[in-house]
């Protein structure tokens, strides 16, 4: 089992990002309002919070197709 030290970091960490995902989802719409793609910002944010167990590339792609990218295959 993790040390107190360990956990009180591991939260520290877990927070600041989970507080920052509405930022970074807006700018990764941004960023795909700008390659020409029509992202879903509610579902990007969805995605970006959403506590998930499993294989990434199955989430990235998820992602590509919130962001817009319809041929984005996983």
């Amino acid at each position: 089992m993790p040390g107190t030290a360990y956990q009180a970091a591991w939260d520290a960490a877990h927070s600041r990002i989970r507080d920052e995902m509405p930022q970074r989802a807006r700018e990764a719409c941004t960023w795909a309002e700008a390659a020409g793609w029509g992202p879903d910002p509610a579902k990007v944010l969805e995605i970006l919070s959403a506590d998930r167990l499993g294989f990434a590339e199955h989430h990235f792609f998820e992602l590509l197709r919130a962001m817009g990218l319809s041929a984005a295959d996983g």
